[in-house]
């Protein structure tokens, strides 16, 4: 029998985020970004795939982007192609527009529901996202919610990630200690760091357009990291 790392002996509870962690936002993510090349490349720029996801790259690396949504990334990533405020801002309204088909477009990870249902057999889990209102209807429809004690999206509490407010909240959500909890998230910036100033222990999640985020301080260095949800079971 598996037995888990000495890390997380004390866990009674795993919160987990949602894009890019329980649920795949690929589909979105091409719908978006093969706007923004087309709208680029008709701008007349001259602009080639590798070129487009290098800029994004970096975007993600450096960050160079405010806020922890789309909006900042899809500035500055056609900032790396044009200073034309036309064509910014085109982008950024046919992401706002369209920004209720990320929830309608994501669909689990393969391997959710086996893996929720072995870790729910030794813990308590709950969701801690900064997302709309409409993904809890989503997990539902998925049937992925009957698994979590709770479900804190951003938009129903008015608090976001990283801010520490939220996690304050899921924590009192659970009734536990911040050493009693672990964080699993895609999100070095918003997942791991304010997770891990509290106490609790960190999972981060390597994939999606977050991929190429590392980490700037110590708080921000991950207690593990994998590239798929059901490594978790090797972890927990």
């Amino acid at each position: 029998m598996h037995k888990p790392y000495p890390l997380v002996q004390m866990l009674k509870w795993i919160f987990l985020d949602v894009g890019s962690t329980l649920c795949d936002e690929c589909s979105f993510n091409k719908y978006l970004f093969n706007h923004i090349f087309k709208s680029i490349e008709e701008a007349g720029l001259r602009i080639t795939w590798d070129k487009f996801n290098d800029a994004l790259k970096d975007v993600i690396s450096n960050r160079r982007f405010t806020g922890y949504g789309y909006t900042g990334i899809v500035r500055e990533l056609v900032k790396n192609f044009s200073n034309d405020p036309t064509l910014l801002q085109k982008n950024i309204d046919y992401y706002r527009e369209n920004a209720n088909k990320y929830v309608e477009m994501m669909e689990p990870v393969p391997e959710a529901v086996r893996v929720l249902s072995t870790l729910k057999r030794k813990y308590n889990l709950g969701i801690l996202a900064n997302q709309p209102k409409n993904t809890r209807k989503k997990l539902e429809s998925l049937d992925l919610a009957k698994f979590f004690s709770f479900i804190v999206l951003s938009d129903e509490v008015r608090l976001k990630k990283p801010d520490i407010k939220v996690y304050q909240y899921a924590l009192n959500q659970a009734n536990c200690m911040p050493q009693e909890a672990a964080m699993v998230g895609d999100r070095i910036d918003a997942d791991i760091g304010p997770a891990k100033s509290l106490g609790m222990r960190t999972v981060l999640v390597r994939r999606g357009i977050m991929l190429h985020m590392y980490p700037m301080n110590d708080f921000e260095i991950p207690d593990f990291e994998i590239r798929e949800l059901d490594e978790l079971l090797e972890i927990f």
